[in-house]
């Protein structure tokens, strides 16, 4: 029974009230070969999501504009990319009004940046009443520790482990 939760975190998001949140996208997603496992869920979560027609929203790392991001999982028309802003991007961004302009209540985060803008805009917004949903396969890092620290400290950390479920990109239904 250890595992329940984190079978039932993927089986209970409402498409109308959940965005998908792709962080820290950089040239670096193309880069590491050790990445290609996080493609391979993310692919997957935004067939889903834009199929269902739900928010998706990409931020960008650094001088990243849309045009670097590679084409399996770059947006599309009409799907919002920001510039700019903390590792935590309710910070220098109006992530928050964003959100709470279309009724969002869930937050999928994933991204290229593990300890930093997947690991700070989670507990961002959980620190802000959004329920958050992170799978462990769809973020990354270049580094294994970053990238297991990340999930411990969001299962666990006070405050976080309430709003935040942990779980793989597979399971996450809407």
């Amino acid at each position: 029974m250890k595992f329940l939760p984190l079978i039932w975190s993927g089986l209970w998001r409402k498409p109308g009230r959940t965005i998908l949140i792709f962080l820290q996208v950089s040239v670096a997603f193309a880069l590491f070969g050790v990445l290609q496992g996080l493609k391979s869920g993310v692919e997957h979560l935004i067939a889903e999501a834009r199929a269902k027609g739900m928010l998706i929203l990409y931020t960008l790392a650094g001088s990243t504009r849309r045009e670097d991001i590679i084409k399996d999982v770059a947006p599309v028309d009409g799907e919002q990319a920001l510039s700019g802003g903390a590792p935590d991007k309710f910070v220098g961004l109006d992530l928050e009004g964003i959100l709470k302009s279309k009724n969002i209540k869930t937050l999928i985060a994933v991204g290229t940046a593990a300890e930093g803008a997947v690991l700070h805009t989670a507990a961002g917004a959980a620190f802000r009443g959004f329920d958050v949903v992170v799978p462990v396969d769809a973020m990354a890092s270049t580094n294994i520790y970053a990238e297991a620290y990340t999930a411990w400290h969001l299962a666990n950390a006070p405050r976080l482990a309430d709003r935040v479920k942990l779980t793989r990109a597979e399971l996450i239904k809407y």
